[in-house]
């Protein structure tokens, strides 16, 4: 038995699921139901409590996908009542027409949590979902004043929002410098986008870097290959390039750090601190230096910073001669196919291998060895046929498909190509065409 929301304790309900294996007996799972939730005790090694799980796709209201309706919208209007009916994955959608008018609406279903959210299991009913909160009451926006949006993973809601989406945004970084690039500029084009769009400069790592230098020139203890460093750090531009070695120290210093700033105090517990605004919080705890932040061992934060960057130089397995190092060989990027990546040979076949990768997660182009963005699309409403749009690697999962990796050169070059858009243009476009027929 379980206790249900109600306050009353209720029988725990079974869903008894064949599965069918091929070679082999049936699988028969016992799937344990609650109205907290699927019990998903099962699925974790060494876990004795019983725990529940609540998700919106279990909702009755999670139910397909107006792909359609958003396809045939005509208007802000035909748009919105389109989104309402999205309930998974909670999304920022973006809208733009050709009478010049845009906007911004937060779709899913999102919990209303009335005692706010919690990063822990919950023990008791007093945390309950009360619903979804209401589509109209989502975070929205339509034709700005300043006349620009951009959302980029960070914070959505204003001040004062009632209803807690998340315990935490992704770092503001890239939002922030989206808008320092656009603000100033008028009569953009496909082209810049695209540079926004690839953009490698990071302000926070800048920051860094010079903060870095300063504690170098300020130690007590620092050797030549510091003094190189900061002199390398110093002069940076900020642009996280592939043959950039500022960018390789800075990168080596933020791994760093945390070890060093949390594993006098925590041990081995240091690990388990992961969370998305963890940079932010890192330039706060550099640029503030409180005291009750530096680890013991240190008399001053200057000679923390000198010592982060000599253990983050020793980490990262640095050259001697720093200017020969270059952050893209260190941060590379390596697609694998998702099932043949499985297998020795056909990984090597089918993935791009490691291959040296500009940018970092703070900025607009955020990549890491193993994600970056989907898509790159730009488009002028008044000439829809200079689309352009690329994929990472090719509209085809098939790797003996001619469309497997076609696009992966534009991707990884930061160029892209054209997306006809009217009938005429994708007439004189087409190269193939595939009839299914039921």
């Amino acid at each position: 038995e379980y206790l249900g929301t109600d306050g009353a304790w209720h029988p725990v309900q079974h869903d008894v699921e064949t599965i069918k294996v091929r070679g082999k007996h049936d699988a028969t799972v016992d799937v344990e139901r609650t109205d907290h939730g699927v019990v998903i005790t099962p699925l974790i090694p060494g876990e004795t409590r019983t725990l529940a799980l609540a998700w919106s796709i279990y909702s009755p209201a999670a139910h397909g996908l107006p792909l359609l309706a958003m396809d045939t919208a005509a208007n802000w209007s035909d748009f919105r009542k389109a989104m309402s009916q999205w309930w998974a994955p909670t999304q920022n959608s973006v809208y733009a027409d050709d009478q010049g008018n845009i906007g911004y609406q937060t779709v899913g279903l999102i919990p209303v949590r009335t005692n706010g959210l919690q990063g822990v299991p919950i023990a008791d009913n007093t945390h309950e979902w009360q619903g979804f909160i209401a589509f109209d009451d989502l975070p929205t926006a339509y034709n700005p004043p300043d006349g620009l949006l951009a959302t980029a993973n960070s914070r959505v809601t204003p001040h004062g929002y009632p209803y807690p989406l998340t315990l935490e945004w992704g770092d503001p970084y890239r939002n922030e410098r989206i808008w320092k690039w656009l603000g100033p500029k008028t009569g953009l084009t496909a082209r810049d986008m695209l540079t926004l769009q690839t953009d490698v400069y990071s302000e926070v790592d800048q920051e860094i870097a010079q903060r870095l230098a300063y504690g170098i020139d300020h130690a007590d203890d620092v050797d030549p290959q510091l003094r190189q460093a900061a002199n390398l750090l110093r002069t940076w531009d900020g642009a996280v390039s592939i043959d950039s070695a500022p960018a390789a120290i800075v990168a080596a210093a933020k791994h760093a750090f945390y070890p060093m700033l949390l594993e006098p105090k925590l041990g081995d517990e240091w690990k388990h601190y992961r969370w998305s605004e963890s940079i932010f919080a890192a330039e706060q705890i550099l640029m503030n230096e409180n005291p009750a932040w530096l680890p013991a061992k240190y008399r001053t934060w200057d000679d923390f910073l000198a010592d982060l960057v000599r253990q983050g130089l020793v980490m990262t397995g640095a050259p001697r001669d720093l200017s020969t190092w270059r952050y893209g060989d260190g941060h590379p990027v390596d697609v694998e196919h998702p099932i043949f990546g499985l297998l020795p040979w056909f990984k090597r076949w089918t993935g791009t291998g490691a291959l040296p990768q500009s940018g970092d997660t703070t900025t607009v182009k955020q990549v890491a060895r193993t994600f970056g963005p989907s898509q790159r699309f730009t488009i002028d409403w008044g000439n829809v046929d200079t689309a352009t749009e690329n994929i990472v690697m090719g509209e085809s999962g098939d790797p003996l498909s001619p469309y497997y990796r076609d696009q992966w050169t534009y991707w990884y070059q930061g160029r892209t190509f054209a997306l006809p858009f009217t009938d005429p243009a994708v007439a004189a476009a087409t190269a193939h065409t595939l009839h299914l027929q039921p």
